[in-house]
């Protein structure tokens, strides 16, 4: 997938957290589709001076702002005692690069776990572990595979050996983040499962927002 066709599929991933009332209040984040080589020579660039989420395929660079604070004021969870818990934002998503070269499938599951990313730091969720962040991007990723295998199978349009094709891949990367056991990718996926099965993914947010802490 190319810079022109990768555009409108982040248009629709901001959608997809939109519909979950999870908007990413950063109008416009810079978007780069490169080669390894290109990933790997920004990686080395920003080391040091910026907070690097950093997933093999794919980088989403931050910029930290300093005294940019949210407040907790409603809580979710009202039987969680507690104080209120501030939240520090970050100034902006610098930039995301993806790689070249992709399925609109596998570029389109970077980016949702990457939009988790630039989502959770432009609302204060600075102080989670790499386990359950990049488990909660997985769990996203793993939202947006499943959002698009059910339109594939609600889709009007007539069977096809690419629709057949799509849908299988959809699947088989669906499958390959559940079959995940690395750490913090595997055992995070599993650990926010786990999490957002019992409370909801809303509801799991919600409790790190009042609590400061991950249910478990």
């Amino acid at each position: 997938m190319d810079s022109d066709n990768c555009k409108p599929l982040e248009r629709k991933i901001r959608k997809f957290y939109e519909h979950l009332d999870m908007k990413v209040h950063q109008p416009t984040i810079p978007l780069y589709v490169v080669d390894r080589q290109g990933i790997k020579e920004r990686r080395v660039r920003n080391e040091g001076h910026h907070r690097v989420c950093d997933d093999h395929g794919s980088i989403l660079v931050l910029s930290e702002a300093r005294g940019k604070t949210r407040f907790n004021t409603k809580p979710i969870y009202t039987t969680v005692e507690g104080e209120q818990h501030k939240l520090v934002s970050y100034s902006n998503v610098k930039e995301i690069m993806v790689l070249d070269g992709c399925a609109r499938l596998y570029t389109g599951e970077t980016l949702a776990h990457e939009m988790m990313h630039a989502w959770l730091a432009l609302e204060g969720y600075h102080n989670l572990t790499s386990e359950e962040e990049e488990g909660l991007c997985q769990v996203m990723a793993h939202k947006w595979l499943d959002s698009q295998i059910s339109a594939i199978s609600k889709s009007k349009t007539a069977p096809s050996p690419q629709l057949d094709f799509e849908r299988r891949l959809a699947k088989h990367l669906r499958h390959g983040i559940e079959a995940r056991t690395d750490d913090p990718y595997g055992t995070g996926f599993r650990l926010v499962k786990r999490a957002t099965d019992m409370h909801g993914l809303k509801g799991t947010l919600d409790y790190i927002r009042m609590t400061g802490s991950f249910p478990r």
